[in-house]
């Protein structure tokens, strides 16, 4: 549980972040 919301916020940080740039290499949006 703890792992899976540190994943969930890892990954919202990094959408946040890179809003304007293009996904990481193997990004899947359907995990989101």
């Amino acid at each position: 549980r703890v792992k899976f919301s540190y994943t969930t916020d890892f990954l919202l940080s990094l959408s946040d972040l890179d809003i304007c740039k293009q996904p990481p290499s193997g990004f899947d949006p359907s995990i989101l």
